[in-house]
């Protein structure tokens, strides 16, 4: 999901002009509500921009360094309901922040 945070930007942004644009002519024509269509085709904008980039960002192991992948495989219990994954690279258990966890804990 990391490499297509750019392209993501600039469709939204893209989407937003033309939000704006469809507002403004709605303003110039004398619309009586030129907001009614618009405004909850930005909250749903917003809303895909932030879960695009908030909860499919994954992070950096604290070991090793390598990006953990997006999809992700629990391993054990304790992953499958609170989430994390175990790097590929190294063995390290990571918790859904991205915090290395220690085994005897």
């Amino acid at each position: 999901m990391q490499r297509y945070g750019p392209a993501l930007k600039v469709l939204v942004l893209i989407c937003v002009v033309f939000l704006a644009v469809l507002t403004a002519l709605g303003l110039v024509f004398g619309a009586e509500k030129p907001f009614w269509a618009v405004m909850p085709m930005l909250f749903g904008l917003f809303s895909f921009y932030a879960l695009s980039t908030w909860a499919f960002a994954t992070p950096d192991c604290p070991v090793c360094g390598t990006r953990q992948p997006a999809m992700r495989k629990p391993t054990s219990l304790r992953q499958t309901l609170l989430g994390g994954w175990t790097c590929a690279s190294c063995g390290t258990e990571l918790d859904r922040n991205g915090k290395a966890i220690d085994r005897a804990a």
